[in-house]
């Protein structure tokens, strides 16, 4: 989590033409989520935090090639996407959960995840990471 943060803070910095700041303080915060069949995340956001991301541990699929229950990311600023060519924008994204697959996208980037529908329990790692001082 701590390399992929730092690698993703390097890229955006040079994204914007920008020297990497010299030094950044981070805090992590990470929780297990075990979503059973029927179990979802609504919709929400990590206000407080820097950057939030996941880390599959299992699907929860019976079959290792299963596309098991997605997360949805939307895009934060929806009138942009009806209005400011609508045909390039991805306003709502999805990615199917894979034993391994670790994702990373800013804390403002609202998410959900539908109700599980696999009998065998959905296991992640959410995390949240903080620069400091924050903002």
């Amino acid at each position: 989590m701590d390399e992929m943060v730092k690698e993703a803070t390097l890229r955006l910095y040079a994204e914007f033409s920008r020297p990497p700041p010299p030094r950044v303080n981070w805090i992590l915060c990470a929780w297990a989520n075990i979503n059973r069949r029927g179990d979802f995340n609504q919709i929400h956001t990590h206000p407080g935090a820097t950057w939030s991301g996941v880390y599959y541990v299992d699907h929860g699929e019976a079959t290792p090639d299963a596309e098991g229950t997605a997360i949805h990311l939307y895009d934060p600023c929806p009138p942009c996407t009806d209005i400011f060519f609508p045909e390039l924008s991805t306003s709502n994204v999805q990615f199917s959960p894979k034993p391994g697959l670790m994702m990373l996208f800013p804390s403002y980037v609202p998410h959900e995840v539908p109700p599980h529908r696999s009998e065998r329990p959905r296991i992640s790692i959410a995390f949240n990471v903080r620069r400091e001082p924050f903002p």
